[in-house]
């Protein structure tokens, strides 16, 4: 017997020692073969993705590739999938999230990745939170157009005006 150590695990060489006698007993042969024996498979033990993340509602997110550990275990294929029963988004293969129309500001749900191999290890979950659109500013306006000053005065209040008037944007 002797143990390798190779770049995917642990494999044996096995030494088969096989001896045919006849039946009158007068003849003996012995024949010696080097049998490779397939070791266990390496299975992943470990897949880390983000945990939180945030979408605008209406929109969709792309998970980035999950981190698998160990680097170099036999099948590092995954499945995502929404945890959350009922949760008003779907996920594809690929880790874009989509959202429902039912997705509104404050919904939360949790999104995880399996393994696709015999040990099907999930992975930490993901907690998904939909936020409200962003309508970002498009122009400023300001009540006077000029503003005379001389050093050392002030002026009062002057009206400013954002468009448009539903602008969710606040820096």
């Amino acid at each position: 017997n002797a143990d390798v150590v190779n770049g995917s695990g642990l494999s044996r060489n096995v030494n088969v020692i096989v001896t045919v006698n006849s039946t009158d007993g007068k003849t003996s042969m012995k024949k010696s073969q080097t049998v490779k024996v397939n070791p266990d498979p390496l299975f992943v033990t470990s897949i880390t993705i983000p945990e939180n993340i945030t979408i605008e509602e209406g929109d969709s997110y792309t998970f980035e590739e999950a981190k698998i550990l160990p680097m170099n275990a036999d099948n590092k294929k995954y499945t995502w999938s929404i945890k959350t029963e009922g949760a008003p988004a779907s996920i594809s293969e690929e880790g874009v999230v989509t959202l429902t129309e039912a997705a509104t500001p404050g919904v939360t749900f949790v999104v995880v990745a399996t393994a696709d191999d015999f040990k099907a290890v999930e992975s930490n979950e993901c907690l998904v939170t939909v936020v409200q659109k962003t309508i970002k500013v498009t122009r400023i306006n300001l009540g006077e157009s000029e503003i005379n000053l001389e050093a050392g005065g002030s002026h009062g209040l002057f009206y400013v005006s954002l468009l448009p008037e539903n602008t969710t944007q606040t820096e």
